[in-house]
């Protein structure tokens, strides 16, 4: 549970970023960037916390039709301590309750997290190199796709530097 005061932090400081608006084309890109990554944090904290969850059930199939009497040890931190099924079984329970509540707020927060990153490309007109899809990849691949400087030619005809013109991350 401790796990989900990072992802907190994360979030607090995409949002303190959020209120800050990048000036230049290198700002927008860092910005970029860094939502990039906190969304990459996220779903890494959630396929770690899946895969412990995944475990705890299988503890909880395992130790379910054994007699309640029976011994069984649990490492709890670095001890290994001897318990009954009885007593085991209702704290891995409960551990996996608390694995299941974290993962669905950290599920909210990545949905919260795509979306504002999904705002600021469009806002940007950031495009990424090898993600096409298909409205605009196919009017940009046309024009030799050089980088960050040959998008403005079929949006704004080239007549100023910088109006309707993307930013391209590799």
């Amino acid at each position: 549970m401790a796990s989900a005061a990072p992802a907190a932090a994360a979030a607090a400081a995409a949002a303190a970023a959020a209120a800050a608006e990048p000036k230049t084309e290198r700002e927008v890109v860092a910005r970029f960037q860094d939502l990039r990554q906190s969304v990459a944090e996220i779903a890494a904290k959630i396929s770690d916390l899946e895969a412990e969850a995944a475990e705890h059930d299988l503890v909880i199939r395992t130790l379910a039709p054994m007699d309640q009497d029976r011994k069984c040890y649990r490492l709890v931190g670095e001890v290994l301590v001897q318990r009954t099924v009885a007593e085991t079984l209702p704290a891995v329970e409960k551990n996996k309750a608390g694995l299941d509540s974290v993962v669905a707020k950290l599920r909210e927060q990545l949905q919260r997290q795509q979306q504002q990153l999904q705002e600021f490309q469009q806002r940007y007109k950031i495009r990424v190199q090898g993600e096409g899809d298909g409205a605009d990849g196919a009017s940009g691949s046309g024009e030799g796709g050089s980088g960050a400087g040959g998008s403005g030619g079929s949006k704004g005809g080239g007549s100023k530097p910088g109006a309707a013109q993307g930013v391209l991350v590799s």
